[in-house]
């Protein structure tokens, strides 16, 4: 297995070279450019607070999005079986992050 710190390298790495191609992607018609961005930003927001602090904001400002996003992430939980889902992981020995994920938007309190 890869230790911590080359394997943040590499999909911090992979996270932006994804963005890349998928902003060349928005121009060229053989290219998904919006799929590659957000792929990109899937592996960046795992390993980068600053990604996952801009993504946060943009939920935060628009919640009809950020409703259908959730929508979607069930139905792939759902369709994608437990055994892939864990294949990415070493059972558990890497160190926990300790960096705030994104709140769950649905606990925001309305001024």
């Amino acid at each position: 297995m890869l230790n911590g710190t080359l394997r943040r390298i590499l999909l911090l790495t992979l996270g932006w070279i994804l963005v890349g191609l998928g902003i060349v992607g928005l121009a060229l018609p053989f290219l998904q450019g919006v799929l590659m961005i957000v792929a990109g930003l899937a592996i960046l927001s795992r390993e980068s607070r600053w990604v996952r602090r801009h993504i946060t904001r943009y939920r935060l400002a628009h919640p009809e999005l950020d409703r259908r996003m959730r929508e979607v992430g069930e139905r792939l939980r759902r369709a994608v079986p437990e055994r892939w889902r864990s294949a990415g992981t070493d059972g558990g020995t890497e160190e926990p992050d300790d960096s705030p994920g994104p709140p769950d938007l649905d606990d925001r309190r309305h001024p």
